[in-house]
């Protein structure tokens, strides 16, 4: 049998102590130097930029084992503004082949004022990562901060694929009601991003929203359409939302309900009063680049008050019919038990009936009489509509797509008129004519 020297025996010893342990833990000490290097985790945030489009801020990155990666005191935000978007105290990342799974163990922050950015952070990413494999994500709760108040999103589920003809993210959650003690039952909201490439163009990208059994908070979307402020704090959606953009241009298609409308706020930029709480049922609507294209459905409100002012000008440009003990009454408010009508608008001119069961065309009542009767004409111009809501004749310009730009550019005066200047109201009064 062959035998090795006593010496040879000694360095192939030390040799294999060197290679198998000396080495070996040389190795895993360097590595886990060089994770804690500024080097290393600026590495992970450059491609965090890269695959997001955010600005990435990281306090550690570390490896705890094979194909899991784990980010602490992870900050994105907007590359130009620096506006913080996101904030996730612990981010892991599992990688299993070509997919990945983000996990989300401790609740994040989203900015919901720019919700808009996460719109084009995703559209990126679906044309950018087309040759990747799906993402997953999981987290038991986010918490949006709005302006003035913050929502709770629960059972958050999201997911990206990379198709040949279409790209996909979807994810769904449910809105958290406030003191709610046990999780919600309520199917959740849907959203789905879908993205048709082609190769001369940024492709057709199409957004999808569909409410669940809850109804979904309007401010959640005031980032994406300011107006949505105005529906009042308290104001929900229920129904679907699709938005279609082909070659830069965006068509939204809305068909639900609009819960809890505060009228007070719905009316506050122009020179009426209206109070109550609406509610207000869209059969369809089509709004395109902005702008109302048509709509369908229905509005109820009350109890509440409306101003004389507001029907008088609805008598003169809408021409409804107006009740004889209105004109009689004192005083600029009148109050109302229900408001009830039914509309119709597109380009062609705008239609209202009224929808109140205990009397034919009425669409404005108080407890015991008919205030406010639908119109004898079938169908007015829009614009009537504008010259009920502004009645200042000296404001008023036509309103056409041409001269848009012009009174958005233009240093235009306000609606209301200066204190001490305003017309008096028309009114009523009884007189009595004796025999000749």
């Amino acid at each position: 049998m062959f035998s090795l020297h006593e010496t040879t025996r000694i360095w192939i010893c030390r040799a294999a102590f060197v290679a198998l342990c000396l080495v070996t833990t040389g190795m895993v000490a360097a590595w886990c130097l060089a994770v804690h290097l500024p080097h290393y985790r600026h590495g992970h945030e450059e491609a965090i930029y890269r695959r997001l489009g955010w600005h990435a801020t990281l306090h550690a990155a570390s490896t705890p084992r094979p194909a899991l990666l784990l980010y602490e005191g992870l900050e994105l935000s907007d590359p130009a503004s620096r506006q913080l978007l996101v904030r996730a105290p612990f981010v892991e990342v599992q990688n299993a082949g070509n997919a990945a799974s983000v996990t989300l163990a401790y609740p994040a922050t989203i900015n919901g004022l720019r919700l808009d950015a996460l719109l084009h952070s995703a559209e990126q990413l679906l044309q950018a990562e087309r040759h990747a494999g799906p993402i997953a994500l999981r987290a038991s709760s986010l918490t949006l901060h709005l302006d003035g108040v913050d929502r709770t999103l629960n059972d958050v589920e999201g997911s990206c694929e990379w198709g040949g003809d279409q790209h996909q993210i979807r994810a769904s959650f449910r809105v958290a009601s406030a003191g709610e003690a046990v999780p919600s039952v309520a199917q959740p909201v849907v959203v789905e991003v879908s993205l048709q490439p082609k190769l001369d163009s940024q492709g057709e990208c199409v957004v999808k929203v569909v409410t669940g059994s809850a109804p979904l908070p309007c401010d959640l979307i005031a980032s994406w359409w300011p107006a949505a402020k105005r529906l009042g704090p308290g104001s929900t959606f229920s129904g679907s939302i699709t938005g279609t953009r082909t070659d830069g241009r965006w068509k939204l298609e809305l068909s639900g309900t609009i819960d809890q409308i505060d009228l007070v706020s719905l009316i506050a930029p122009f020179p009426h009063t209206l109070s109550g709480t609406g509610q207000l049922t869209l059969d369809r609507a089509t709004v395109e680049d902005g702008r109302l294209v048509s709509a369908t459905g229905k509005l109820i409100a009350g109890p509440g008050t409306i101003s004389r002012s507001l029907v008088d000008a609805a008598q003169n440009n809408l021409q409804l019919g107006i009740a004889r003990r209105t004109l009689l009454s004192r005083g600029n408010r009148i109050a109302y038990q229900q408001l009830n009508l039914a509309f119709d608008v597109d380009a062609t001119g705008l239609s209202l009936r009224g929808e109140i069961p205990e009397a034919d065309g009425a669409l404005l009542v108080d407890a015991q009489h008919v205030v406010v009767r639908q119109a004898a004409v079938d169908r007015l111009p829009v614009v009537n509509l504008l010259r009920t809501l502004v009645p200042q004749t000296t404001v008023q310009v036509p309103a056409t797509r041409e001269t848009a730009p012009l009174t958005a550019f233009l240093p235009v005066p306000p609606v209301m008129a200066p204190p001490g200047s305003e017309a008096p109201l028309p009114g009523a009064r009884k007189i009595r004519i004796g025999p000749q």
